[in-house]
Formats: structure tokens, C-alpha cells, sequence
């Protein structure tokens, strides 16, 4: 048997040791194989199986990883690959060549190559005979799930310990630290793979490999200052909805936060529950309000999202009135960064984003109404009608960019990184490893 690495990705030194570490404890022989896009993918698999009759081979990705490093499965039957709405997970499976498996990767062969070949992580429909995928949940002889997708809303809810996904791969410590179910319960956990990010990055590769600190906050105060009077400012808000607590990844950002704030000598304010007097908004509304609470104290303040981090030699700017940064979608700028001037152009700039989202209907959820960051941008372009594009300010940026890899001084902001849960593993990972 052998276990196969079919990887999109170069650089994922975390989890070729995972894959490789899997095949030392089952005997099984490790190849890894790059290829670009789909196509490459299934005319290897079906040249892998022409070479090698009778064997069975497992074929895995750059974002799957082995969370038990038991392979109990049952191989009577010829293939074992999961199904999920309806798409085939061809992330990880296992196949037993011989006529009838070469007959079905044949024409995966000829189906992927009728389609734009630069496809390159998007899974699609696959010609596999009724019947064949196995069902997402299938298990394996111990009970483990077969292949679990990290990123589905059930995955987070259903197996957590700790407030953390299962998503750690097994070691001497891992029953001790994370209780039994975290080497027991998976097979094989997926994460990403999907989007043109998914070029770039494997958040998979730190998931299977980076050991989060506890994520205890530094206090329980609903609102604090820390370093009062200076002339530079930043002010954040962690609960991400009304009446909850902060998510894990807010307290791997206020780590981050004062540990800034300590080594630029600013001001920072941290508030871990919306105000009572904004209560019935969202976190997300609360912005203009909160800048402007605080922003005749100093010269400049920055609002910051508890979902990003920013690097010890990041300079907050200045210059202008309102600086806002690029997003990385269609958006003219990301709300998620923004740094205020206390000047009177300013005041009256946000008393109008206030005006504005007070004459909405709705201000109970993030994306209602298009969000606090449309009326940022709307009343900008009132404002600051010279100023945009943005595109030479390019310091937010998600973690979809390759640049993170070996990031400088700066800001990153990991929005869309679903679950919450992994959201603070991969920040905290950032965290440790750059911003100090």
C-alpha cells in the first residue's frame, strides 16, 4: 500500500509531516506528486493506478491532514470516497486498483479535461457509478469519522473540546491535553481547499502542527484603557454579537492588542461588551459611535476588528483626516481599519456615517443592510470624493495572500475564517510567530 500526496501547494512542511509520519506508523510507502489543477490530478491517480495493479493506494491533499494516525478501515471494498452535497470530497480516498477502479478514474480523466484546466480547488461534479461515494459521516471499523470538513457549521458544533476543533494531529499528549475523542473520533480532518485563496495558503498545514496557548483573557472588565492619554489611539470591540461572550480568536487578538500597545506607547481601548446605550445594535454598528466617544482625546485613533492582528513595528498613520485601506473584495475599503484625525472635518464625517445608519430599519445583525462598512464607504465618497481608490494602502490584508507566509511590519485581518474556533488557532499561530 502506499500513500499518495497529491499537493497544489509547495510549501507545507507541517503536513507532509503529518502525511509522512501516517505512513511510517501503517507501513505504508509516502510519494508526493505537485500538480496545477484538476485534470493533473485524475490523470495521476489514474496512471498511479495503471502502474500499480492490484495495490492499494491513498490518496490525500494539501488540506487534509490525519488526526488519528489509526488506519482501521475496512478495504474489502475497491474505493471508499465520501460524498457531501451532492460533490465528491476528493480530498482524501482510497482506491484498490484493478479493471473496474481504472474503468472510473479513466473517465475522471476524460470529465476533467473538458474543463478550464487552471480549475484549480473547486470540487464538481465527478462521473462516479450510483452507489459508489459513501455518505458524509461514513465511519470507519472503530467508529471514527471517515473525513471530516472542518469548515461546515455541524463539524464546529459537534466536535469541539475545549472550545477547539478536533483538529490536531495525534500525539503522546494529545489524549492528556484534549481528552480521548481528540485522537478517536477523526480519520482525517479537512480544512480550505476551496477558492482561489486556496492557491496561496493551507491553513490545514498550521491546524495540524501549531498548539494554541489557553485563550484566558487578561481580565473580565467589560471595558478597559490601557496606557490613558497618548496621543495615538486604538479602540476595539471583542463580543461579536449582543449578550455574548468574546469568541477565542477576540482573546488571542487583545492579547496581540496590548502587547502593541505597550511597545508603540498608545492608548487602547478594549471593550468586551457593546454599551448600554447601543444595546439592540451589533458589534459591527457600534463603530462610529465608539471612535467618536473617544476621538477628541487624541490626535489620532484607529479602530481595530478583534478579528485582526497587528505587528509590534506597525506605525499607526497619519496625515490625514479618515485613512482607510484596501479590501480585498469588490468593496472601495475595508471598515475593519480605520484611523480618525481629531479634526472638525472628522466629526462631522462621523456624526454623518451615525445619521445614516440611524435612518436604516435594522441594525440587529452584521450584514443587514448592507453593514456598517457600505455606510462608511457612502459617506466618504460625500467627504472624501478625491480619495479613493486606495490602492496604494495595502496593510489589511486577509490570509488568503501568499506575502503572509514571511509578513513584515503590518496589519491582517482574517476575516472569513470560518469557524470561529479555527479562526484562533490560525491567528494565534500568526500571532506567536510574527508579531512578536
Amino acid at each position: 500500500m502506499k500513500l499518495i500526496g497529491l499537493y497544489t501547494l509547495p510549501d507545507i512542511p507541517n503536513l507532509e509531516q503529518n502525511h509522512s509520519r501516517f505512513a511510517e506508523i501503517n507501513n505504508l510507502e509516502y510519494k508526493k506528486f505537485h500538480i496545477r489543477n484538476h485534470y493533473e490530478k485524475w490523470a495521476l491517480v489514474y496512471h498511479l493506478l495503471e502502474s500499480h495493479p492490484g495495490e492499494t493506494l491513498v490518496f490525500t491533499d494539501a488540506f487534509s491532514y490525519f488526526v488519528s494516525l489509526d488506519f482501521d478501515l475496512d478495504l474489502s471494498e475497491p474505493i471508499i470516497i465520501q460524498e457531501l452535497h451532492g460533490k465528491v470530497m476528493d480530498n482524501f480516498f482510497v482506491v484498490r486498483s484493478c479493471q473496474e477502479t481504472r474503468k472510473i478514474f479513466h473517465e475522471m480523466r476524460r470529465h476533467s479535461a473538458q474543463r478550464f484546466t487552471g480549475e484549480t480547488n473547486f470540487l464538481f461534479e465527478l462521473p462516479l457509478p450510483q452507489g459508489t461515494a459513501k455518505p458524509y459521516g461514513y465511519q470507519t471499523q472503530s467508529g471514527k469519522r471517515f473525513n471530516l470538513d472542518l469548515t461546515l457549521p455541524v463539524s464546529s458544533k459537534n466536535f469541539v473540546v475545549n472550545n477547539l476543533p478536533l483538529g490536531f494531529c495525534a500525539d503522546e499528549n494529545a489524549v492528556s491535553r484534549y481528552g480521548a475523542g481528540a485522537v478517536s473520533d477523526i480519520l482525517v480532518a479537512k480544512y480550505g481547499g476551496f477558492g482561489w485563496g486556496s492557491q496561496f495558503v493551507s491553513e490545514s498545514d498550521i491546524l495540524c502542527h501549531h498548539r494554541p496557548k489557553d485563550f484566558v483573557p487578561a481580565t473580565d472588565l467589560e471595558f478597559e484603557i490601557l496606557n490613558p492619554g497618548k496621543k495615538l489611539a486604538l479602540v476595539t470591540l471583542s463580543c461579536s454579537e449582543p449578550g455574548t461572550p468574546p469568541p477565542e480568536y477576540a482573546k488571542v487578538s487583545e492579547r496581540n492588542f496590548r502587547d502593541y500597545a505597550q511597545h508603540q506607547d498608545v492608548t487602547l481601548y478594549i471593550y468586551k461588551a457593546i454599551p448600554s446605550e447601543l444595546k439592540g445594535l451589533h458589534s459591527t454598528w457600534t463603530k462610529p459611535y465608539l471612535v467618536l466617544r473617544h476621538l477628541t482625546q487624541h490626535e489620532y485613533i484607529s479602530w481595530i476588528d478583534a478579528d485582526m492582528l497587528i505587528s509590534r513595528e506597525f506605525r499607526l498613520p497619519g496625515g490625514e483626516d479618515v485613512i482607510v485601506y484596501n479590501d480585498p473584495g469588490s468593496w472601495h475599503f475595508n471598515a475593519g481599519f480605520i484611523t480618525f484625525r481629531n479634526s472638525e472635518k472628522t466629526i462631522t464625517f462621523l456624526h454623518a456615517v451615525i445619521a445614516r445608519c440611524e435612518a436604516l430599519d435594522d441594525r440587529s445583525s452584521l450584514y443587514v443592510n448592507g453593514s456598517d462598512q457600505s455606510q462608511f464607504i457612502e459617506e466618504y465618497l460625500v467627504h472624501f470624493p478625491d480619495s479613493l481608490p486606495r490602492s496604494n494602502l495595502v496593510a489589511n490584508i486577509p490570509t488568503v495572500f501568499d506575502k503572509l507566509r514571511e509578513p513584515g511590519p503590518g496589519l491582517w485581518h482574517f476575516m472569513g475564517l470560518n469557524p470561529p474556533s479555527v479562526r484562533a488557532i490560525v491567528m494565534d499561530y500568526y500571532a506567536v510567530n510574527y508579531c512578536l
